[in-house]
């Protein structure tokens, strides 16, 4: 994956064991911050839609999930504005399940 070649050229060997690292605790810690942002539309808490929106954002954007990375930007911009965002809460899940088959594709390419 493109996202990986940066770290891949600053590493060397030991790039292959950090990058299975790092998708791992992302795989971990992502569908924790999905269930927030779910939780955030549902309860009407617009600030927690926003911090998760963003935090996904991030994370997703430096693993190489560029879909996900938009969705996330485009509901911490209406939430920011205090809109909720259902259907693009459930868009990301959905961005999210296809990057989940990406990564662990790739991670079966490393070992």
């Amino acid at each position: 994956m493109e996202a990986f070649d940066k770290l891949r050229a600053l590493l060397g060997g030991e790039a292959d064991g950090m990058i299975s690292e790092l998708i791992d605790i992302y795989l971990a810690e992502t569908p924790q911050l999905l269930e927030k942002m779910i939780v955030a539309v549902e309860s009407g808490n617009v600030p927690a839609l926003h911090m998760a929106a963003h935090s996904t954002k991030s994370a997703s954007a430096n693993l190489g999930g560029a879909h996900l990375a938009l969705l996330c930007e485009e509901i911490e911009s209406q939430a920011h504005a205090g809109k909720l965002t259902p259907d693009l809460v459930v868009q990301a899940n959905t961005a999210f399940a296809d990057l989940v088959t990406a990564l662990t594709e790739y991670q079966k390419e490393l070992a």
